[in-house]
């Protein structure tokens, strides 16, 4: 098999919308690489203000990558930068978009600042 990286919005985690992603992922016949577990996110944390550098490279150990967006369709900073790698390394690009898999050949536009992705993670954190 091989593997996806699920890059989404930590407003996500351990959501109803993620657990549905993950079962879309795997549907399609991929491995699911999850940013959402303990072990990924304490190496995050002792990264040092580095921790987005940790999730690159687990993007580069992946066959494809499929992001999701927050509810107002706007991407995290994070799912950009992310997804931005994927694209440099040439590997296939998807977004979840209502139970589908769509091939996205191209950066999208509305990708959020730091700040920006901060206020929305408060607004639509459950």
């Amino acid at each position: 098999m091989t593997l996806c990286y699920l890059a989404h919005p930590i407003s996500e985690y351990g959501s109803v919308k993620q657990a549905k992603a993950i079962a879309l992922i795997k549907r399609a016949g991929w491995d699911v690489l999850n940013p959402d577990t303990t072990a990924h996110q304490q190496a995050y944390q002792s990264a040092g203000g580095k921790g987005m550098d940790y999730f690159i490279k687990l993007v580069k150990k992946c066959d494809a990558l499929a992001f999701m967006r927050f509810p107002d369709g706007h991407i995290g900073a994070g799912v950009g930068k992310e997804m931005l790698t994927a694209f440099e390394m040439g590997i296939p690009v998807y977004e979840i978009d209502n139970g589908i898999l769509v091939p996205t050949s191209k950066m999208p536009k509305n990708i959020l600042s730091v700040d920006e992705t901060r206020e929305r993670i408060k607004k639509y954190k459950k």
